[in-house]
């Protein structure tokens, strides 16, 4: 599988903004330097996960300073493991929702359903430190 380029562009913009070794970052990925502000490139999920996961452990924060309210680390792998279990992917849904709603007051997420479109609408409570939507 693979992501649009943009978000690996963006995620090294964002660690050097944050004081880290953008390049050190793309270097644990196996990502090359030359696809930095190339968003017509794809890239690998796997390695776009190593970038995203190397910010939440250099910053300890989830939201990745994108939020007034840090994101305590091992929050999303701590909800995978209470939906993981749910009987499908509405309840799971929802218990996502539900945990995220006692960690962090960084978002509120709302899941709507009208017959068979499901939409997740994310409020954030300081969309003005993502000026890049990220």
């Amino acid at each position: 599988m693979t992501a649009s380029n943009i978000f690996v562009s963006q995620l090294y913009h964002l660690a050097i903004a944050s004081g880290l070794d953008g390049d050190k970052l793309l270097q644990a990925a196996g990502i090359s330097r030359e696809l930095i502000n190339a968003p017509e490139l794809r890239v690998g999920t796997e390695k776009l996960a190593v970038i995203v996961e190397s910010i939440w452990a250099h910053l300890q924060d989830e939201s990745m300073g994108l939020s007034n309210f840090p994101i305590p680390r091992g929050s999303f792998h701590m909800m995978g493991k209470v939906a993981i279990h749910e009987p499908n992917l509405g309840r799971a849904l929802q218990m996502g929702i539900q945990f995220y709603g006692l960690v962090t007051k960084a978002f509120t997420v709302k899941l709507e359903v009208e017959g068979d479109i499901a939409t997740l609408k994310f409020h954030m409570s300081a969309p003005e430190l993502d000026k890049d939507h990220l």
